[in-house]
């Protein structure tokens, strides 16, 4: 069973402000509408961010199937990466285009600009 509270919780570590929790409702019993409420924001603000939720109802969250939740979450999380790769390559753009970097170059000290970048591995730049 994925609870709407762990989906929205991670949809804003992937993209912050995302979910807005003061529209999640919350309790210690909660109704099937109200726990299908919280799921279908969850599954609105997800599509919100690119994921793609086709074919994926609060019902299939709401009953646990595996493959389903799964591919949602890894969905969450490949959005996370790709704005790591987004910020890299903004600063490589950055970096290279900086009157800093052309003055390295022609003092020929080619080392300080091959240092490399910690998400290089995850993106290749």
């Amino acid at each position: 069973m994925c609870t709407a509270a762990v989906c929205s919780l991670l949809i804003n570590l992937s993209q912050p402000d995302t979910v807005d929790e003061r529209a999640i409702n919350r309790g210690a019993k909660l109704s099937i509408y109200q726990m299908h409420e919280n799921l279908t924001l969850a599954l609105n603000s997800a599509q919100a961010i690119g994921c793609n939720i086709v074919n994926i109802g609060p019902e299939d969250l709401h009953a646990g199937k595996e493959h389903l939740v799964l591919g949602l979450m890894w969905q969450i999380i490949r959005v996370r990466i790709r704005s790591f790769c987004f910020i890299a390559k903004v600063i490589k753009r950055v970096c290279y285009n900086s009157p800093v970097h052309w003055t390295l170059l022609a003092h020929n000290v080619p080392a300080v600009l091959n240092t490399g970048h910690p998400f290089s591995p995850i993106c290749p730049l």
